[in-house]
């Protein structure tokens, strides 16, 4: 593949992969080599991203980043208050949504097409049940085992469903093939075309985020809610206890309250092969 087309993501995506498959006595050391390497691919080749390859002496290494829901909602009222057309406004306000409730991969957002949306059928309008990532024929995906399939009417409060839904039948009625797109244009939306206004909304915040960040925060909100930690979510997530119950029980059944399947579930959630290359990664 041509590195020079890659963002972010998908370097840390590598780099992730890499660490997870090296000896777990030897992380730190890994760890020191893929930055040097980054380092080197950034001197010889204009345009390579920086990214943050975390490192420690030993065990596993896992960088954690949690967006706490006033941060998410800041994001959310910065955008509101901009003075970007409507129609950036609206993309961008959808991006931030998917990103934070569904943890995608930034790439596998920007290259959504319209069929790759589930709806009912028997509605008078149709209603948007489910986002599948696949291979589409505009992007590819990691492995086999990031084919997924997001349902949209447990994870997205309703407020935010409403709105992707909007958008959704807005995109049907002008017979768009991408979800996203520029404001006049009919290719699928490119992440350079949209990193300077994400990158001035992200460095508001208090902290370091990258659009890679909010899958960590996604991944680590959907453990402690499948594995039962719910003292801890009032803390990390804006769901109310009703919405919490309705996700276990749609990704775990009415049998929610143990379940053995819990992380099988959450590596199927976040498009890994095993729940040790969630955890070795992302928890």
């Amino acid at each position: 593949q041509d590195i020079t087309t890659w963002d972010g993501d998908d370097f840390i995506n590598l780099y992730e992969n890499i660490i997870y498959q090296s000896n777990k006595k030897k992380i730190g050391y890994t760890a020191t080599v893929l930055r040097s390497l980054h380092q080197s691919l950034q001197r010889h080749f204009m345009g390579i991203p920086s990214v943050a390859i975390a490192s420690k002496s030993d065990g596993m290494v896992v960088e954690p980043v949690l967006v706490a829901p006033i941060m998410y909602q800041h994001i959310r009222n910065l955008i509101h208050s901009s003075t970007l057309s409507e129609h950036n406004q609206q993309i961008l306000h959808i991006i931030f949504i998917l990103l934070y409730r569904t943890g995608m991969r930034i790439n596998e957002l920007l290259g959504l097409k319209l069929k790759d949306f589930e709806y009912d059928y028997k509605q008078e309008q149709a209603v948007i049940l489910n986002i599948l990532v696949r291979p589409n024929g505009y992007r590819g995906i990691k492995s086999d085992d990031g084919r997924r399939r997001f349902c949209l009417q447990v994870l997205l409060k309703p407020s935010e469903l409403q709105l992707v839904h909007e958008w959704y039948l807005l995109r049907k009625q002008r017979t768009e093939t991408y979800f996203l797109t520029l404001e006049h244009k009919s290719g699928a939306l490119e992440y350079h075309e949209i990193q300077k206004p994400i990158s001035v909304i992200l460095d508001t915040l208090p902290y370091k985020v990258t659009p890679h960040g909010f899958r960590h925060n996604a991944i680590s909100v959907m453990a402690m809610i499948l594995g039962g930690a719910e003292a801890l979510l009032p803390y990390f997530s804006d769901y109310s206890s009703d919405e919490i119950l309705a996700i276990k029980r749609k990704f775990l059944g009415e049998c929610h309250q143990i379940s053995t399947t819990a992380w099988s579930v959450l590596a199927e959630f976040a498009g890994h092969s095993s729940p040790e290359t969630t955890f070795s990664s992302y928890i």
